[in-house]
């Protein structure tokens, strides 16, 4: 079992290393949000704006704590390794893949002006979206040990790119009842990085463990490079300098951002969206595969005077060094890759009350597009706004992952607009901490604008 636990650490350090940009959909219920073109590149702004901050914060994954914690009759917690756990809960309770999505997007600089009968805006941004994803039979063994022989791992991977955004965008009324909009976007790559098991066997027994395996790396960064042995396997963990310094980008791509809005009547407003339509071709500097049979023995016992002595280091890196060169991963040909951004199609109506206009009612749906990790949800909205300076609004809906909830504020103070916005998932907290019980989809947002 202690073997298990060791290689099971190691599995989960390789594929757990931020998931795709959502939106800030809250801002369109709110009438004092400027940055409005980020959401629907059709909308826009009455005069310039200038954009000093606006950070976006994404984290989603389809297994929560709770699958890992569970409570006694006495109120206490224990992990699903406790005695009183089976097996067959324990796995009831995980998915086939079990996923983390995060994603950072940062806009280090906006610029949105009007210029005859067309809006025009120019941003800097910076993003990152990174995944992983572990199947089930890694935890099993974590639960069950050496006594299930025979384990499918295949389609553990992790992956991540960070690059930053050169945007133009360009809105402009085609009558009085219909915008359109779009963005054009010149993406940098900065770092790319891709680890897949696409079929990895592992059979375990008391004399050694025996892994199936085929397996693809693909990294690309300017500062840092693996190092091949003699042999043309590469060295896990081992980094060398490039003698680059990163100025000239990993990869270069092109997206695009698409956008409608409606007013067939007064007081309703339909807005549709398609952001990130594009990708990078990134330049591989590093790529191997791993195909084949290899054998490892795995930690030798140990003894209770062993532990006390902490004699451990000695097994713990002879372990990593045996499941590492199970690994072999063999050095093949650069290559250059095109690779998708994540994409993502919004989907909104709004309905100013007629009986008072500062109250609003919406739906918002949205479709996130990462590989094999798609996200959806569809929200009922509620708004309310006090000309451009004050607005607030909320939502509850259903996603992916089940109930979720948000809600926005919008202050105009002098010039300046700050906007702040939380979506979050049902099913609470852990005690003592903020880290979510329940599968979820969390989303933060903060952003300040300032009026030319």
């Amino acid at each position: 079992m202690r073997k298990s636990i060791i290689i099971i650490a190691a599995l989960l350090l390789l594929a757990c290393g931020p998931v795709k940009a959502q939106s800030f959909s809250e801002g369109f219920f709110l009438d004092g949000y400027t940055m409005g073109y980020r959401y629907n590149p059709a909308l826009s702004n009455e005069g310039d704006v200038l954009g000093l901050f606006q950070g976006n914060l994404v984290l989603r994954t389809n297994t929560g704590l709770s699958s890992f914690l569970y409570p006694q009759e006495d109120g206490q917690l224990v992990s699903a390794l406790h005695e009183s756990i089976s097996s067959a809960t324990f796995m009831s309770n995980l998915n086939d893949h079990n996923y983390l999505n995060r994603n950072v997007d940062l806009n280090i600089f906006s610029y949105g002006f009007r210029r005859g009968s067309g809006y025009h805006n120019v941003e800097l941004n910076l993003r990152a979206n990174i995944s992983a994803s572990a199947p089930k039979g890694i935890f099993q063994i974590l639960k069950e040990g050496s006594t299930h022989t025979d384990n499918d791992l295949s389609g553990a991977f992790m992956g991540g790119q960070g690059y930053a955004e050169l945007v133009y965008g360009y809105s402009t009324k085609l009558a009085d009842w219909i915008s359109i909009g779009g963005r054009a976007k010149l993406l940098l790559g900065l770092e790319s990085v891709n680890y897949k098991l696409t079929d990895f066997e592992l059979t375990m027994s008391e004399e050694e463990y025996k892994a199936t395996l085929v397996a693809d790396l693909e990294l690309c960064n300017k500062v840092f490079k693996l190092r091949a042995d003699d042999d043309g396997y590469y060295k896990i963990l081992r980094l060398d300098p490039t003698g680059k310094h990163g100025i000239l980008p990993a990869g270069i791509g092109l997206a695009v951002d698409l956008g409608v809005v409606l007013t067939p009547f007064e007081g309703f407003t339909l807005s549709v969206s398609a952001l990130d339509l594009g990708g990078i071709l990134w330049h591989y500097g590093n790529a191997g595969h791993s195909n084949g049979i290899v054998r490892f023995s795995g930690v030798t016992d140990l003894s209770i005077d062993d532990i006390k002595a902490k004699n451990l280091a000695g097994e713990f890196d002879g372990l990593k060094d045996d499941f590492l060169a199970s690994l072999r991963l063999k050095e093949s040909s650069k290559m250059n890759r095109m690779q998708s951004v994540p994409f993502t199609v919004n989907v909104a109506a709004k309905y100013d009350m007629p009986f008072y206009k500062p109250l609003s009612v919406g739906l918002t749906g949205l479709y996130c597009h990462f590989g094999t990790m798609p996200y959806k949800e569809l929200r009922g909205n509620v708004a309310w706004n006090y000309s451009r300076r004050l607005g607030f609004t909320a939502n509850l809906g259903a996603g992916e992952y089940g109930l979720v909830y948000g809600a926005a504020l919008t202050v105009r103070v002098s010039r300046f607009h700050l906007n702040a916005g939380l979506e979050n998932g049902f099913g609470g907290t852990l005690p003592y901490s903020k880290r979510q019980l329940k599968p979820n989809s969390k989303c933060l947002t903060v952003g300040l604008t300032y009026d030319l």
